[in-house]
């Protein structure tokens, strides 16, 4: 007896070179596009999308009701959920500290306890004696964060430039990537166990100078969570407050981007390992730049000489 089956489905794959960054703005006004075609046809029982979409406009044009509705969001509340104590205690720190350090700070650890976490990392800023000072290159420099890239790419261009303002080639010690930052070299040993539950520069009131608090305790991670602090210094220009956490913002991806590509560019790399990197070679880069092994196989990855199987796992591949 002959029995039908059907043709199996066509497998899918995920290409590196698919990755395609959008900038926010972008996605914001084709969204305000469809809603408003969608108001324009006159779809049926749309007064609800009407509603809150006239809510919503009112919100954004005023500049107290759109910081307001964007902090509720990133702590992960709905309009008018968050408790009202939480917001007004991160209304005084923004205050303070200004919005868009607050709102970084509020997405590395979102929901009630938000304000709670942002005060311990500041008082243990604070009381750091980690004390550090951006170099007069960054000063020098021409760095146009708005550009419609992703920030891997703004971070890429802004640690060639400041390794190159810097007269820097090869390998970064550890002395030179203290003295680039004006902190102790001891700062880069192993240290004690941190309860912060994520790094933070806090600036001075003339953004001269700049306490850190690390999260990181191993040495490899700690010249990388400096670099981040450094390429942070960069991208907040005059903020007086540094979030360095593992959440997915932009600002956080150029962080990680640039601390990489300022320990470890791309070319040198390339030239250190050779046209077809393996398991052995990738392991000397990362004890020749003084990285990680996991840092070598991400800068090969986004440049697409690589795939490893953690990165298909990330982009759903397998």
């Amino acid at each position: 007896m002959h029995v039908h089956q059907e043709p199996l489905p066509t497998p899918i794959q995920f290409l590196t070179e698919g990755i395609r960054y959008v900038p926010t703005p972008d996605v914001e006004s084709g969204v305000d596009r469809f809603i408003r075609e969608l108001l324009t046809d006159g779809i049926e029982d749309c007064v609800a999308l009407r509603a809150a979409y006239d809510a919503l406009c009112a919100d954004r044009e005023d500049e107290d009701a759109r910081d307001w509705r964007t902090v509720e969001a990133m702590l992960g509340y709905d309009i008018n959920e968050a408790p009202d104590g939480l917001m007004d205690t991160l209304a005084g720190l923004v205050e303070r500290y200004g919005q868009t350090g607050v709102e970084e700070a509020v997405l590395a650890n979102p929901g009630e306890q938000a304000a709670d976490a942002l005060q311990t990392v500041v008082a243990a800023a604070s009381a750091s004696n980690i004390r550090a000072q951006p170099p007069e290159a960054i000063e020098r420099m021409s760095f146009d964060r708005n550009q419609p890239v992703g920030p891997w790419v703004l971070a890429e261009q802004a640690a060639a430039s400041l390794r190159a303002e810097l007269c820097i080639t090869g390998p970064i010690s550890d002395q030179t990537l203290a003295d680039i930052l004006g902190v102790s070299c001891s700062v880069l040993e192993c240290g004690v166990a941190s309860d912060v539950p994520y790094g933070l520069r806090v600036a001075d009131g003339h953004r001269k100078h700049s306490r850190l608090a690390l999260k990181a305790t191993r040495p490899l991670a700690r010249r990388l969570e400096l670099c981040r602090h450094l390429g942070d210094m960069m991208w907040s220009d005059d903020g007086r407050l540094g979030p360095v956490s593992d959440a997915l913002s932009v600002r956080q991806k150029f962080q990680r981007a640039f601390a990489q590509n300022f320990l470890c560019p791309y070319s040198e790399l390339t030239a250190y390992c050779g046209a077809e990197p393996t398991p052995d070679n990738i392991a000397a880069a990362a004890a020749h730049f003084d990285v990680s092994e996991r840092g070598v196989e991400t800068t090969l990855e986004r440049n697409g000489d690589i795939v490893t199987n953690s990165f298909l796992e990330q982009v759903g591949a397998v």
